[in-house]
């Protein structure tokens, strides 16, 4: 059941209808949905930048560790990092 709640969590909130996408998403998640929620964010962004290749680009970047995928996201350009930092914790 699980798997199922994150590719629907997926299909509803990324910003494409990509059955591939969908799927490299839930490969790169391993199962923990707080890793879905980021990186259907991460991707979603590069959409608004440069489309379906973008969000690829930015998938294929995404660190395999959780911890990682933090720093990744800490290290950004951000307006609002503190608020990031506080979700974090």
């Amino acid at each position: 059941m699980h798997l199922r709640d994150i590719a629907a969590y997926v299909r509803s909130h990324l910003a494409v209808s990509n059955e591939s996408m969908v799927y490299n998403i839930i490969q790169k998640a391993s199962g923990v949905f707080m890793r879905v929620v980021l990186v259907v964010t991460m991707v979603n962004k590069a959409y608004d930048k440069g489309k379906i290749e973008a969000m690829y680009k930015t998938l294929e970047e995404v660190p395999d560790e959780l911890k990682k995928l933090f720093w990744a996201i800490l290290c950004q350009d951000n307006l609002h990092k503190h608020q990031t930092v506080l979700m974090l914790q």
